[in-house]
């Protein structure tokens, strides 16, 4: 479909989603939605598109004179997992995670 979705459609009085906007093709496009909406965009890409449509930090939202609809703490536990699932293996040191390693 080649498309991105820049926001959730939120009614700011129910609270309740009905639609998404999106951009395709450098057109901005607003679909409804006739049962529910679901944002399945990714650990990283759900936040933003949340924030995006208005539910977020208050004073984020703010500061980026975006509409609130919800104050809500999203993306604020965001972080990389370091960790593989039943993926093990010997090291060579005592330490198994070297700050260094995952440092900026």
């Amino acid at each position: 479909m080649n498309a991105q979705v820049t926001r959730v459609l939120i009614d700011p009085t129910t609270k309740v989603a009905y639609g998404v906007e999106f951009v395709r093709d450098n057109e901005k496009i607003i679909i409804r939605a006739r049962k529910e909406v679901i944002l399945s965009a990714g650990a990283v890409n759900s936040p933003q598109i949340l924030m995006l449509s208005g539910i977020g930090p208050r004073e984020h939202l703010t500061e980026l004179k975006i509409p609130v609809i919800q104050d809500l703490r999203v993306g604020e536990n965001l972080q990389d997992h370091i960790g593989l699932g039943g993926f093990t293996f010997m090291i060579n040191q005592e330490v198994s995670l070297i700050q260094s390693r995952y440092e900026n």
